[in-house]
């Protein structure tokens, strides 16, 4: 603000000599840490979802897919990507918790995470190493002139009501539905955390007319019901994913750009 101030002020006595040389640099702003380790990493180890924390029984039928977008959002990058089964990483991950927990380090997820990381670097050469996590989230209800809407972990969706209701169908009076939900670390060759970010993915719910039969007129009313599968959006999956790893990585590619639109604005 300084510098436009004395440009306006002297731009009289210049303006023909030497015009305002202190406008604002349109030029893109210089690349971040975390964007520079992103550009740098070539090669990039994705562990199997849920190592470290328990899946949500209801997501068991989601995780080829969570998993199948992440990685292929990385291999858009022009990334190798190396990826564990789930045995051997669970494995290594009971082994770094125990590693801390007979050490004087703190016994934290940080701790057992570097250790983590520094086992899995003995076995193999990367740059650096994801290890994602699916879980259930509250969501927030709210009411805007096009409809019912979830917002949770950056996301936005309105909410689906599947069925014909009856002239006297009332709303249900529900005040959250539940949200599925990807938590993302990042960390360096070293066991450095490089980023640690929450992205809602899809919500798992949505509400359905249950007609009931009674004498006269049938009975109907709006039931909170679970999506089967719970997690089938396969584009806003994508972005989720591309979300949740930038700005590591960069958020727009070939397959997600067409995406941005299933985010938040925030």
């Amino acid at each position: 603000m300084r510098s436009g101030r004395l440009c306006l002020l002297v731009l009289p006595l210049v303006v023909v000599a030497l015009g305002c040389s202190s406008w604002p640099d349109e030029s893109p702003s210089p690349p971040s840490g975390l964007e520079i380790a992103g550009r740098d990493a070539k090669t990039i180890v994705v562990f199997p979802l849920n190592i470290v924390l328990a899946l949500p029984t209801e997501l068991d039928s989601s995780t080829e897919m969570v998993s199948d977008a992440l990685v292929e959002h990385i291999k858009a990058q022009g990334k190798t990507v190396q990826q564990l089964d789930f045995r051997d990483a669970r494995a290594l991950w009971i082994r770094a918790t125990q590693i801390v927990s007979e050490s004087h380090r703190a016994k934290n997820f940080e701790n057992a995470a570097e250790v983590l990381v520094q086992l899995n670097g003995k076995k193999t050469e990367f740059d650096a190493l994801i290890i994602p996590s699916l879980f259930l989230q509250h969501t927030r209800l709210k009411s805007p002139r096009a409809g019912l809407t979830a917002h949770w972990d950056g996301a936005i969706q309105r909410v689906e009501w599947v069925g014909t209701p009856a002239n006297d169908t009332k709303e249900p009076r529900v005040h959250s539905l539940e949200g599925a939900s990807i938590l993302i670390y990042v960390f360096d060759r070293e066991g450095r955390q490089l980023l640690e970010k929450r992205t809602g993915i899809e919500l798992i719910q949505h509400f359905e007319i249950e007609t009931k039969k009674r004498q006269g007129r049938d009975l109907k009313t709006w039931e909170l019901t679970d999506d089967v599968p719970a997690i089938g959006d396969r584009a806003r999956v994508q972005a989720a994913m591309a979300h949740a790893l930038s700005p590591f990585l960069p958020e727009e590619s070939p397959t997600t750009s067409r995406l941005s639109t299933t985010r938040s604005a925030g």
